[in-house]
């Protein structure tokens, strides 16, 4: 029982975790990167309030840049707002993994499928339209199974 538990674990996280984990490690280090490009407008538009102060740049080249930056700002606020939300959502379908194993855990000696324990698994069944003619005797008809907290299972 216990290899065929970690055989099931195995599979659920090679699929979920690892595709998660490295689209959360691409998002972290694009955030990252955003937030550095940040701090550097941060800078730059501080430098051309410099700049016009001391007289180096002109009224018209001082709102030309400080436009350009102000602008890809609010641009940046906004993608890393989109990607810290994106984040947590990947961070909670990860989370997500340990919950479905949760259940799995308290019924790993189940003596007989039961209503209860049947919706405790699963969250919803998808029974798609038959394929081929419908005066054949045998056909085939897709149903997927989704599962709560993971989805569907290939």
């Amino acid at each position: 029982m216990q290899k065929d538990r970690e055989a099931f674990i195995s599979h659920l996280t090679a699929k979920k975790s690892g595709q998660l984990k490295k689209e959360l490690a691409a998002k972290r280090k694009e955030l990252e990167q955003a937030k550095n490009r940040q701090a550097e407008l941060d800078n730059l538009i501080a430098a051309t309030f410099e700049k016009l102060a001391t007289g180096i740049l002109t009224d018209g080249q001082f709102k030309q840049l400080n436009g350009r930056y102000l602008a890809e700002q609010e641009a940046l606020k906004g993608h890393i707002s989109l990607l810290e939300t994106e984040l947590a959502g990947q961070q909670d379908e990860l989370d997500s993994v340990g919950n479905f194993l949760a259940i799995v855990d308290r019924h790993l000696e189940v003596p007989e499928l039961t209503p209860e324990i049947l919706r405790e698994f699963v969250h919803h069944i998808t029974v798609h339209e038959r394929d081929g003619a419908y005066k054949k005797k045998f056909y085939t008809q897709k149903i997927d199974i989704h599962f709560n907290y993971i989805g569907t299972i290939q």
